[in-house]
């Protein structure tokens, strides 16, 4: 790893804490598929500079599971001999668009929840990060909880498909 161009654990971790979600994309994650989410990213103004305004999106990947080795000779496999792998894939997409704006960090906020209700059809987040630095942090705080958020339906998705597919036993749904 290029150390000019990394963040030490500790850095990332702040950057990660000090960043506020001030709304974010309500609905479930969809189980099998990615999904494009846009997110509107206010970087308070330092000075006497204006606030730096980000509008962008990440994508998050569908769900994976992995199942055990020789499972396509076998049916009815028990849960515990499942992965779900719920940490989701994570793409912070390069077409962000940067610019800047005057108003006080509130009055900003106060505009864009006003202002930008959805892109493309899917709700915008809003979130706050301390600084320019923490951009792809603050944005692993949003995914991440946006995944934690969508967990239950997602894991519950995954298990009725394999149960439907006669990959996952029903035994232990008795």
């Amino acid at each position: 790893m290029d150390q000019a161009n990394s963040q030490s654990y500790d850095e990332f971790e702040g950057y990660w804490k000090n960043t506020e979600i001030i709304k974010m994309y309500e609905g479930p994650l969809p189980t099998f598929c990615d999904i494009k989410l846009p997110y509107v990213a206010i970087i308070p103004k330092e000075s006497q500079n204006p606030n730096v305004v980000i509008l962008g999106d990440i994508v998050i990947g569908a769900s994976q599971i992995d199942l055990p080795k020789g499972y396509g000779d076998r049916k009815n496999i028990a849960p515990k001999e499942i992965y779900f792998k719920m940490r989701r894939d994570f793409y912070i997409n390069k077409n962000a668009k940067m610019g800047r704006n005057p108003l006080t960090t509130g009055n900003l906020i106060e505009k864009c929840l006003k202002s930008i209700n959805s892109i493309d059809g899917n709700e915008v987040g809003l979130i706050k990060i301390s600084c320019e630095e923490g951009l792809v942090a603050g944005l692993r705080r949003y995914a991440d909880n946006l995944m934690e958020n969508s967990y239950e339906i997602n894991s519950t998705e995954l298990v009725e498909e394999l149960v439907k597919e006669g990959i996952l036993s029903i035994d232990w749904l008795l």
